[in-house]
């Protein structure tokens, strides 16, 4: 990622078949590539700025100890509101708060907590959609098979007795290996 210090329009060297699958899979990333693209020093500020806000909202949330769907809602408007659904917003601003809070141990363990409740918050609503979650797990070079009923029915108790597992969700829930 390059910063010009003019404002010019962000020019992105990503493929439109990149960009397609992107958003396919919503915003979900593990951020193993750094951004290739220039950003001017607004734009620097209003991203990080933009993300801080994000995290700093799941935080929030966590402390007031907010759950279900009312903690869905809250995130989901916090992000439609912050990255208006660009995903060079999410990608440039995830690597700019990376890198500012990679100064002392306190604010690394901060920014990995809230950047994992985000991650686990897109995570579970990409697993609502059978066909983001594949085109995720493949651009991720990650190969899960669905369980079979057999498989599954064998290991019911066992998955019942995780945290937060009802029947209903047992029985609707594809679980993978």
């Amino acid at each position: 990622m390059n910063v010009v210090s003019s404002r010019p329009v962000r020019s992105a060297i990503i493929k439109a078949e990149e960009q397609r699958t992107a958003a396919s899979i919503g915003d979900i990333n593990f951020y193993n590539q750094v951004p290739n693209f220039e950003l001017s020093l607004d734009d620097f500020e209003e991203f990080a700025l933009a993300r801080l806000k994000v995290l700093r909202k799941i935080e929030e949330m966590k402390v007031r100890n907010i759950t279900g769907d009312t903690y869905r809602i809250q995130l989901d408007n916090a992000l439609k509101s912050q990255f208006k659904s660009d995903a060079d917003t999410d990608l440039a601003s995830h690597f700019i708060l990376r890198a500012a809070y990679c100064r002392t141990e306190e604010l690394r363990r901060w920014f990995l907590v809230q950047e994992g409740h985000l991650f686990r918050y897109r995570l579970e609503q990409i697993m609502k959609k059978p066909t983001a979650l594949e085109a995720f797990l493949k651009k991720s070079h990650i190969t899960l098979n669905q369980v079979s009923p057999e498989t599954k029915e064998g290991l019911k108790t066992e998955l019942l007795s995780m945290p937060h597992t009802t029947l209903g969700e047992f029985t609707s829930t594809p679980y993978y290996a």
